[in-house]
């Protein structure tokens, strides 16, 4: 589903969904297509599924217009031996 769809089927909700398409733009992944898995009205409820979400899934607010998701290297633990 289009995030457009989403945001006009779900106003002023937030959605927890995994990225079918995306494309990567800078240092951000630009969301074009999405599954929605789940709808919550408040923040608390939103804040509980982000707890307990799976690794590729997101929860967002459908007030945002568009769905850009900052990419963060991992880059671990240095030590000196």
């Amino acid at each position: 589903m289009k995030w457009n769809d989403v945001r006009n089927n779900y106003p002023e909700k937030f959605v927890l969904f995994e990225i079918m398409e995306s494309a990567k733009v800078g240092d951000k992944e630009v969301v074009d297509d999405i599954k929605v898995i789940e709808v919550y009205d408040n923040g608390k409820d939103a804040r509980n599924a982000f707890i307990k979400k799976k690794p590729n899934q997101f929860v967002y607010s459908t007030k945002n217009e568009r769905v850009e998701i900052e990419i963060v290297k991992y880059v671990g633990i240095r030590r000196n031996v």
